[in-house]
């Protein structure tokens, strides 16, 4: 069946928006959404633990060089890119009552927005600041470093599945839409 773009279009405030553009940016949210998820499903699995069962001077070294080099462009555009794509999927879901599938939208968006982007800002990159202050050769930093891999991994974990919730209410709210 061929729809018209009139058909194809919803209400956002005054303007017509193309369901085209909702579409669009739910398939790139997901891909962000999915890769963020990947990544936090992989440090709550294993490498959180792995670090763990290194010494703890080479477990903070390894964790210290990690923290900086994934602060890189694309990193940034996948993971600040996927908070404003999903901050903009909340704002149009909220101005259109009439979508299917939109309370699919509104919930992965609050997931990801409080659960995934700041639980990050919140706990996450303070504990990354507090062990990059840390000396991986002071018997006081290694024993904040094992306080650490239990914190850090705590809120990762919350990241992993609030990561997972996110991906399977937009793609829930895509197909519905």
């Amino acid at each position: 069946m061929i729809m018209s773009e009139l058909q194809l279009s919803q209400e956002f405030g005054q303007f017509k928006m193309p369901n085209s553009i909702i579409y669009t940016v739910i398939f790139f949210t997901c891909i962000g959404t999915g890769i963020l998820a990947g990544l936090f499903f992989s440090f709550s699995t294993f490498i959180m633990e792995a670090l763990g069962e290194i010494s703890a001077k080479s477990g903070m070294n390894a964790m210290k060089a990690i923290n900086r080099t994934i602060l890189n462009p694309l990193f940034g555009l996948i993971y600040f890119g996927t908070a404003l794509m999903t901050l903009f999927l909340l704002v149009a879901t909220l101005f259109n009552s009439e979508w299917n599938g939109r309370i699919y939208i509104i919930s992965g968006s609050l997931l990801y927005l409080v659960g995934t982007f700041l639980v990050t800002i919140i706990f996450n990159v303070p504990l990354n600041n507090l062990l990059e202050r840390g000396d991986s050769t002071d018997y006081s930093s290694q024993q904040m470093w094992r306080s650490y891999i239990k914190k850090w991994t705590v809120w990762n974990h919350i990241r992993t599945v609030t990561a997972v919730g996110t991906l399977a209410c937009f793609v829930l709210g895509f197909k519905l839409l």
